[in-house]
């Protein structure tokens, strides 16, 4: 069965469900089609611990994250409905020089992008957090306008609002092939359909190298796993409890019900090539003991300033692939020597707070509405030509993720 639509949407993620809304928005009656080859928000979306920080290094980043904080509320607006976001706050502990002066670049950034912060003491950090030790910190910035959220609700928001506009999305639906001619993809085939679409955007996440090797085309980042822990109940642990971020110990800390998600990254973490991916994430085996080896390499980091967690249980393991880029930066814009196919992708652990911007972002150069050279930091050549697969590559992209600092 052949059909012809305005928009195909290839992936049904996060990212994927934030395009859909955000074009079919700003172009109403046009055709749009989600493809997903598993569930909506179901693989890397569901997986991830969601902070959503604005205040970042990373200063091309900002404005998405501020995009997105600005369209929950409109999002909860259409849907009646809350996503109950925990807008706790960040605090950013400052241990030694070289996470003092991060710190102090921060209040600077806050400062060019009209978003507050204040100095606390230990002592005010300790009143939200009495599970902390704070003896080795020498300042502390809080952040208070940071959050985290669910954020499979979130990606199902971000589709609910977009099946509202009229996006159709089908699910258990895996793209086999682009077809391409004369540097357009002509086609885009699904076993038995082949669906025409006058533009085309590849969000399928760390799956999307795997359609794009076909033609010797890749997106610049790699399959990079990321993980968290949970423990059992923390006894004093607060609702209102901030993010905690230690740089000097690669940690974050955040609530998580009645218990602690906390993520330590380690000193070399682990990409893997493209081809290799299962269809599923649950497919994929991320760790032999459940993460037990890999905390066990790591924890004496975090144990100065949380004593308690060599005695408190942990619950809980979570792992998955987020796309990471030697820059650390995210892959936005059109596919090169294709003139109808976008790609958005390279997420760096960073796919939440970012969704809202990015579904903005690919909404305006699907357009035309945005110049190439805005938004050239995104680009998806600016690597040049490059083996998505090659060893060298997947060590680079690795690294990203292990000198990663922030949240």
């Amino acid at each position: 069965m052949e059909q012809k639509i305005d928009l195909l949407i290839i992936g049904g993620g996060i990212w994927g469900c934030a395009i859909a809304y955000y074009y079919s928005t700003a172009n109403p009656g046009q055709n749009v089609l989600v493809l997903e080859q598993n569930e909506l928000n179901n693989g890397a979306t569901s997986r991830a611990a969601a902070l959503l920080t604005k205040v970042r290094s990373n200063q091309a980043l900002i404005p998405l994250a501020k995009e997105t904080a600005r369209i929950i509320p409109v999002l909860e607006t259409a849907l009646d409905d809350s996503l109950d976001i925990k807008k706790v706050g960040l605090a950013q502990v400052a241990t030694d020089a070289a996470s003092l002066n991060a710190l102090e670049s921060m209040y600077k950034i806050a400062d060019r992008f009209d978003e507050p912060y204040q100095k606390w003491t230990s002592d005010q950090l300790l009143e939200k957090t009495p599970w902390l030790k704070l003896d080795a910190a020498l300042e502390i910035g809080y952040f208070p306008e940071e959050a985290y959220c669910d954020p499979y609700r979130l990606g199902s928001f971000f589709a609910r609002t977009a099946r509202k506009n009229g996006v159709a999305f089908r699910q258990s639906t895996r793209v086999t092939e682009l077809v391409v001619k004369n540097g357009r993809v002509t086609a885009v085939l699904t076993g038995d359909d082949r669906i025409r679409a006058e533009q085309v955007v590849l969000a399928a996440g760390v799956w999307s190298n795997q359609l794009l090797e076909q033609f010797g085309a890749a997106i610049p980042y790699a399959p990079v796993r990321s993980q968290f822990w949970i423990t059992e109940p923390v006894r004093g642990l607060q609702q209102d409890a901030p993010i905690v971020l230690i740089p000097s110990a690669n940690a974050y800390l955040r609530p998580e019900g009645n218990c602690l998600l906390f993520g330590i990254r380690e000193q070399q973490s682990i990409a893997v090539a493209p081809g290799k991916l299962p269809m599923q994430m649950n497919d994929f085996l991320y760790s032999a003991d459940k993460g037990f080896s890999e905390l066990a390499d790591v924890i004496h980091l975090l144990e100065p300033f949380y004593p308690e967690i060599y005695n408190v249980g942990i619950k809980s393991y979570m792992a998955g692939f987020s796309g990471y880029s030697p820059d650390a930066c995210i892959t936005a814009g059109a596919c090169s020597g294709l003139d109808n196919l976008f790609v958005a992708g390279g997420d760096c652990g960073a796919g939440i707070a970012l969704s809202g911007g990015l579904g903005q972002l690919m909404t305006a150069l699907l357009s035309g509405s945005v110049a190439g050279e805005e938004i050239a930091v995104f680009r998806p050549d600016r690597f040049g030509s490059l083996d998505a697969g090659a060893e060298s590559w997947l060590q680079q992209c690795a690294a990203a993720r292990s000198k990663k600092k922030s949240g």
